[in-house]
């Protein structure tokens, strides 16, 4: 066999290497956005699915990632433009 038609080990890419820990960030990352939601609901009547549209929306607006407000809700009860009480 000639050397050009040599198979020859490919390294594994560093994504490949990074994939677990990317992972694990997704899950976190999955969680925070989970319990923002939650907040949401519980703070204003909203179904899952209006709590995660105002994340969205909001995070679309103030140029943030979703994931940073989400943060930002989970640990400090803030949310934009939003008062932090029950309006009820």
């Amino acid at each position: 066999m000639s050397s050009s038609r040599r198979a020859t080990a490919v390294p594994a890419s560093s994504q490949d290497d990074c994939r677990p820990e990317q992972l694990r960030r997704a899950r976190k990352t999955a969680i925070v956005i989970e319990l923002a939601q939650s907040v949401l609901m519980q703070r204003y009547g909203l179904t899952a699915e209006l709590a995660y549209a105002l994340l969205r929306n909001m995070s679309h607006q103030l140029n943030v990632e979703i994931s940073e407000l989400a943060v930002r809700l989970a640990t400090t009860g803030e949310f934009p433009h939003l008062p932090k009480t029950d309006p009820r």
